[in-house]
């Protein structure tokens, strides 16, 4: 028996030690450049890890990524570029490029990776836009990754499409319950003859 203590003694050891590796980190990243013929907006001020809600004098393209989680925790979001030239901002439910620094969750530009550490939380929607952040606009080629505690979904954000649903008018709503009314009397009619 006394052969058998130290050896199971020894794997549970190495099972508690590696418990908190097993969890374990994910990550997702995306490839990108952006630049001429990305959509613009007017930069918003940033002041890492912070939007400042103020906006500078310059339009700047960017790219557009939907992210999601799948467990709460602190996320670190990072982009890394070939000239160090990036940005981003990360947006919590909404973006609006007409609004920039409005809705502004969190954002860096400064050092090549820019990173910064974020609480997400499953069920919400985020964005991140990475733009090119500089006076000529030439573009940069990048990588976005995030990483945290769970599953993460990043990939790029598709627009709903929002198609009038063909109606009636009002004047044609009437028209067709005054048909309706009528075909009701005559057939009423034609019941009380026969």
């Amino acid at each position: 028996m006394r052969f058998f203590r130290r050896p199971v003694s020894l794997l549970v050891v190495a099972l508690v030690a590696a418990a908190p590796l097993a969890a374990g980190t994910f990550t997702a990243s995306v490839d990108g450049f952006v630049g001429p013929g990305d959509p613009n907006m007017l930069v918003a001020i940033i002041s890492t890890p912070n939007c400042t809600g103020g906006y500078g004098s310059v339009d700047v393209f960017y790219d557009l990524y939907a992210l999601a989680v799948g467990e709460a925790g602190t996320y670190q979001v990072e982009l890394l570029s070939s000239t160090g030239n990036t940005a981003f901002y990360l947006y919590e439910n909404t973006f609006n490029p007409g609004a920039a620094a409005d809705n502004c969750y969190a954002a860096s530009n400064s050092g090549n990776p820019q990173v910064v550490s974020v609480q997400l939380n499953p069920g919400t929607q985020y964005f991140v836009a990475a733009i090119d952040d500089t006076f000529a606009q030439l573009g940069d080629s990048y990588t976005l990754s995030v990483e945290g505690p769970g599953p993460i979904s990043l990939g790029d954000y598709v627009p709903p499409i929002i198609q009038e649903i063909p109606t009636l008018s009002t004047w044609s709503l009437g028209a067709l319950g005054l048909a309706l009314a009528l075909l009701g009397l005559v057939l009423v009619r034609r019941r009380a003859v026969a």
